[in-house]
Order: structure tokens, then C-alpha cells, then sequence
């Protein structure tokens, strides 16, 4: 194996005292080096943004200045951006301005204290539209404990708090982590894709054996793409609080329907036990016809216990785990409040569930 031992001597000063210079794996040629995890790292030098403002700070600006300060672009501490990774049109939502710039900055310094990753995506104007990051932390957290991810993407609904997204898990204690998060500002497949793709690539390739989420047809879309071999799972509590709303003119004047829709969703054990429950709930109460449970019966596969009993799961059924995470978020979310106040107050939480863990 490759080493070089420097010994003090009597005198104070260092010489070389062994030098070996074969190696126990193939070199990396020349013209790769730069593509290395270590040389993805920020020089002090490197960190600054002073005089690139605005609300959509092009990343290549950043670029070109920070290459004036280290060299080349390939080694900035944010993964490079090629045409490749761009949106082909322009994103769904904006940033607030003067936000682009902070978030590159806060990033950047972070990298000086934590070898963490963050990558950026741009749409078809150069405009920073979606963000990834993952510190050390995570990174170690997921080679634990992410067999079983839930994609937190609640705080979408909300439009006017930024698109905060987080992959989630537990620990051996059952304690939330938060393995990676996202700020999405577009919401169609493409960026999705992405998102998928970059966490795969933080987390050294590894997979996660099973993914919870909400029910969304873009995101099924994305997942079954990019994760075709892992058991996707639609968090059931969400499909039906759904079935509740879809079918509220039902509870009027029927007390046993509730018991044999919640019937239907969290018991049985297997396919024919749930058909036959189901179909028993459609002749009872004249249900045949609905659009909605007819959609829900095609998907019932993702979503009703009586078929995920086999996968694991780490005892989490539902999104719900992420739910006081994103409450806590929600108030620092807000475009009222500064981007790096978000920051400060999530590291603040995630330190706290370090303490407690």
C-alpha cells in the first residue's frame, strides 16, 4: 500500500524515512482527479459572493468568481452544474430576492466547518431553481438507518412558506432523522428525477429498501423512474383522510360505513380477504359507480395494510412521523422570515434530536 513516513529528528527537523509508492488499487487517470469526492471541497479563499445580488443569482457567476479565487470549476464545493442537470424551461415558482445569493453563501461556509454536499439545479434561464444538501451527520445516519425513508413534502401545500422537502427515517429508539432535505421550486417530474438522483448519489448509491409518501401521480412517476426496484409505499393515513372527504355524504344517517371503510384500509391480511371486504363495503352501500374508490382499488397495492404487511417499514405506516418536524419548520418557512433564520432554527432542532439520541 501506498505511504510515505516522515520521522523527527534529534535535531527537530522531519525527514522522510520510508516511501512506497505502490498502491493496493488502480490510479485514478489524470484527467478524473477532479471528479473525487475529496477534491469537492471549498478553499477558504474560495468563499466569498460579495457583489453578486439579486434574486436570481446565476450560479455561474458565483462560478466564474470563485474560479478566479481557487481555479477550476469542477472543484467548488457544490457538485458543478452542466447542461445536463438543467430544467428545459423555466421553474414554477421564484425565490424571494436576494435569496440565490444567501443560500450559495450559507452553503459555502458551511462546507468550511462540515464536509457536507449541496447541489443546485438550474432552469432554462441559468436561475437557480432547486437545491439538495446532506451534512456529514446525515450522510452517517443514512448508512444506518435508511433502508425505510419517508419523503416529507408537506410543506408544498403551503404557498406562503418556501418548498421545504426532507427524506426521513428512524433510529434502533425509533427516533426521527432527518437524512437529507430540498428546496423544490418546481414541482414537475423532471425536477423530481433529479432530486432522486442526487440524494442516490450523496448517499454513495445506496438505495433505501422501501420510501414512504404522500399520493401524487408526478411523484409515482418519478419514484417508479429512478427507484424501480425499491417498494414504494403511499402513506395510508393520507389516502384516507382523502377517502373521508371524497366520501363524507356517506356518514349521514349510516354509522356503521366508517368502521367498514377503516375496515377495508387498515385491516385484512392479503388480497382475497381485502377484495372481499371491499367489494362487501361497495354492495352495502351502493358504491360501484364512485370514481374515486375505483382509482384507489388500482393502487390499493401502495397503500392498504392488507398488502404491505411483508415489507419493511420500521414500524412507520404513515407520513405522519414528519409531522411535528414540519410544524416546528412551518413559522421559519414563511417568506417573512429570512432564509438564514430557517437555518439557525432547523439546526437548532436537528441538534436536539442528536442530544436525545
Amino acid at each position: 500500500m501506498a505511504q510515505l513516513v516522515i520521522s523527527r529528528q534529534s535535531d527537530g527537523k522531519y525527514r522522510v524515512t520510508h516511501f512506497e509508492e505502490q498502491h493496493n488499487h488502480e490510479l485514478v487517470a489524470a484527467c478524473r482527479v477532479r471528479t473525487l469526492r475529496s477534491q469537492k471541497r471549498l478553499a477558504t479563499a474560495q468563499v466569498e459572493g460579495n457583489g453578486v445580488d439579486g434574486s436570481t443569482t446565476q450560479p455561474k457567476l458565483v462560478s466564474e468568481l470563485l474560479c478566479n479565487r481557487g481555479g477550476d470549476q469542477d472543484a467548488h464545493g457544490y457538485q458543478p452544474i452542466n447542461s445536463n442537470s438543467k430544467l428545459p424551461f423555466k421553474q414554477m415558482r421564484d425565490m424571494k430576492e436576494g435569496e440565490a445569493e444567501r443560500l450559495q453563501q450559507y452553503f459555502q461556509s458551511k462546507q468550511l466547518k462540515n464536509p457536507s454536499f449541496f447541489y443546485m439545479q438550474l432552469d432554462a434561464d441559468d436561475q437557480i431553481t432547486n437545491i439538495f444538501w446532506a451534512d456529514a451527520k446525515m450522510l452517517m445516519d443514512y448508512n444506518d438507518f435508511g433502508d425505510v425513508v419517508c419523503f416529507d413534502t408537506t410543506c408544498r401545500l403551503y404557498k406562503d412558506c418556501r418548498p421545504f422537502l426532507a427524506f426521513i427515517g428512524v433510529n434502533h429508539h425509533k427516533q426521527m432523522m432527518v437524512f437529507s432535505a430540498a428546496f423544490l421550486y418546481d414541482e414537475t417530474i423532471e425536477s423530481y428525477k433529479w432530486l432522486f438522483r442526487t440524494f442516490i448519489e450523496a448517499m454513495s448509491g445506496k438505495k433505501p429498501k422501501t420510501i414512504l409518501t404522500d399520493q401524487d401521480a408526478v411523484l409515482a412517476e418519478a419514484i417508479d423512474s429512478v427507484f424501480p426496484d425499491i417498494h414504494h409505499r403511499i402513506c395510508v393515513w393520507h389516502v384516507y383522510q382523502h377517502a373521508l372527504k371524497q366520501l363524507n355524504h356517506m356518514f349521514v344517517g349510516s354509522g356503521s360505513f366508517i368502521n367498514d371503510l377503516s375496515s377495508c384500509f387498515f385491516e385484512h391480511e392479503g388480497d382475497e380477504p381485502f377484495i372481499n371486504a371491499w367489494n362487501g363495503m361497495l354492495d352495502a352501500y351502493g358504491l360501484w359507480e364512485n370514481e374515486w374508490l375505483h382509482q384507489m382499488f388500482k393502487e390499493r397495492e401502495k397503500w392498504a395494510i392488507a398488502y404491505g404487511r411483508h415489507i419493511f417499514c420500521a414500524d412507520i405506516r404513515s407520513v405522519q412521523l414528519c409531522e411535528g418536524f414540519t410544524a416546528s419548520l412551518r413559522k421559519y418557512l414563511k417568506f417573512d422570515f429570512d432564509i438564514l433564520s430557517f437555518f439557525k432554527h432547523l439546526g437548532k432542532i436537528l441538534n436536539d434530536g442528536t442530544t436525545k439520541s
